[in-house]
């Protein structure tokens, strides 16, 4: 068996990276969240407003500490890395030899940032060698069928690209339902919302639990920028149009509830709580630093 190429890879979607922080700004924010913390122990006495404030800011100070965007190309080497811990063969482990990468997408978060990499792995030698040819092949078969989703030949890894945040989101066989159903949405705008001048656009996740396709006024660039409000998004599990502002108000929402518990929270709580958010980040920095140098030193 071939061993993967990393230069024959195809790219289907380059997201637009952030520029790299200095580690400096990450240790920077870890300080000030520190910092917080002890400021919200010395006055937790007796002004309950102000303590109620500095509870707030530790909370938004712990989800907002700056993040880099990961590579392509070391999100991919992380992917290749998981094959042989992930899956087995009737017969034995599955070897790098055993599967190739045909190419990746990427999903972004609601303010547009590349939120992780889908790698799409193929048997060595599968005549389905191009996520184009499996577009194509898709698109020929019933919208019911499950051989589209190819679980016998194909491999899907979904890798992070924020190095603040864990490494491998999923690892399953078959291709991912948000690539498969693609077309069934495409027909489902066309027939349902014709009226509406509007297309798909990208793939939107907060996490691996749920993925959906922005739905935009057809023709306009929208990489590297946010959700707008006045947008669509689209799952293919109900297809049908969620207005964008209501997932916009649900994420705020989410973050003000989890920011009400830490303000309710006392003081040795909320410091083991942001002391063990911190060490989650602390360990998934280095662990995107260890696969850094192991990529480098090959």
């Amino acid at each position: 068996m071939n061993k993967i190429n990393h230069e024959q890879i195809p790219p289907i979607e380059q997201p637009e990276l952030k520029k790299e922080f200095p580690w400096i700004t990450i240790a920077i924010g870890v300080v000030v969240i520190l910092v917080i913390l002890i400021i919200v122990g010395i006055f937790s006495s007796n002004n309950s407003s102000e303590t109620y404030n500095k509870k707030i800011e530790a909370y938004y100070s712990t989800i907002n500490i700056p993040s880099n965007t990961i590579s392509s190309d070391l999100a991919e080497f992380v992917a290749i890395n998981t094959l042989p811990n992930f899956f087995t063969t009737s017969r034995n482990k599955v070897s790098l030899g055993d599967y190739e990468s045909i190419g990746y997408l990427t999903t972004y978060d609601m303010d547009g940032l590349a939120n992780s990499y889908i790698f799409i792995f193929i048997e060595s030698g599968f005549k389905v060698d191009t996520l184009n040819k499996f577009e194509e092949s898709i698109k020929g078969m019933n919208s019911d069928d499950r051989l589209r989703y190819y679980f016998e030949d194909v491999i899907t890894i979904i890798i992070g690209a924020k190095d603040t945040e864990d490494k491998l989101w999923r690892a399953y066989r078959g291709l991912p339902e948000i690539f498969v159903e693609k077309y069934n949405l495409e027909k489902s705008l066309g027939s349902n919302y014709s009226n509406k001048d509007i297309e798909i656009g990208r793939i939107i996740s907060s996490g691996p639990g749920r993925m959906d396709y922005e739905v935009k006024p057809f023709g306009l660039e929208t990489m590297g920028n946010a959700v707008s409000g006045d947008w669509y998004l689209i799952n293919p599990k109900d297809k049908e149009l969620i207005p964008a502002s209501e997932k916009i108000k649900s994420i705020e929402d989410f973050h003000m509830e989890n920011a009400n518990s830490y303000a309710s929270m006392s003081d040795s709580d909320l410091e083991s709580i942001v002391e063990g958010d911190l060490l989650r980040i602390e360990n998934n920095l280095n662990s995107w630093e260890y696969s850094r140098s192991e990529m480098d030193s090959f």
